[in-house]
């Protein structure tokens, strides 16, 4: 398994445990996020909470174009909050 990903077989009777197993894979780690644009310079803030809800220091947040990346990956309970803002293009054909 190249990927580490999920192994199952199309010849199980009942798949809800391969459904179940892929479901906590997705909650357990999330580890990129993206945005509706790249914000603009320096208009980015955030805040990332652990799953007690306090302030979660050991988490690297990096911005790449429109997408955040967490190291290590978010892990199911933790809450990320922020604000950033885009520049809107104009075309003025």
């Amino acid at each position: 398994n190249l990927t580490c990903g999920v192994v199952g077989s199309v010849c199980e009777p009942n798949y809800q445990g391969q459904i179940d197993h892929i479901g906590d894979l997705v909650i357990e780690s999330f580890d990129t996020v993206p945005l509706e644009c790249a914000p603009n310079s320096g208009s980015l803030t955030l805040q990332v909470l652990d799953n007690s809800g306090n302030p979660d220091t050991s988490t690297i947040v990096t911005l790449d174009g429109n997408k955040l990346r967490f190291s290590p990956a978010l892990t199911s309970g933790a809450r990320v909050t922020g604000t950033y803002q885009c520049t809107e293009f104009i075309n003025s054909n």
